[in-house]
């Protein structure tokens, strides 16, 4: 069984955070920064998986 590449939106950076009205810039930054930061692991991670899983499906295991 050979499964599909992996969505390309599962292996994409997030995108940008948009400041509130009023909040200071270091606090949109902050923010941005911990968005970014949760996004990017949960992908990296959903893509290793992925392609552990594609790797030992294609090998019979």
């Amino acid at each position: 069984m050979i499964l599909p590449d992996l969505p390309q939106a599962c292996r994409d950076a997030t995108g940008v955070v948009n400041p509130k009205e009023g909040e200071k810039w270091r606090g949109v930054q902050l923010r941005w920064q911990v968005v970014r930061e949760n996004e990017n692991e949960i992908k990296t991670a959903c893509a290793e998986f992925y392609d552990q899983l594609r790797q030992r499906l294609a090998k019979g295991e």
